[in-house]
């Protein structure tokens, strides 16, 4: 495994966005129209949702996750977007499942 910060969802990938604005739905946020806190809040969920899907991709069993990464690895140097998130998905809807789980965290912080 690297030692390079492996972040599988780029800063201006359309899932990002996606994402940041479940997130602001699960938090109940209102920051939308305050630009500032809108950029803090998407860096926090861009690094807690890669660090997050780092850490299931590398709980898969064997060696599933590092083949995964090296798999996906390209496709990120590329910051081709579709791809990216194909791969991701494809492998036992790891990405989709990640997401879900991820959401169901915000919403919880609530209570």
């Amino acid at each position: 495994m690297s030692d390079f910060i492996v972040t599988p969802i780029l800063l201006h990938y359309e899932f990002l966005d996606e994402l940041v604005n479940e997130a602001l739905v699960c938090s109940g946020l209102d920051i939308k129209d305050d630009e500032e806190k809108y950029k803090e809040f998407k860096m926090s969920i861009f690094f807690n949702f890669n660090q997050y899907l780092n850490d299931r991709m590398m709980l898969l069993p064997d060696n599933e996750g590092e083949e995964l990464l090296n798999k996906v690895a390209p496709m990120i140097e590329k910051m081709n977007e579709e791809e990216t998130i194909k791969i991701l998905s494809d492998h036992s809807d790891l990405l989709n499942q990640s997401k879900g789980k991820f959401l169901n965290i915000i919403k919880n912080l609530k209570k």
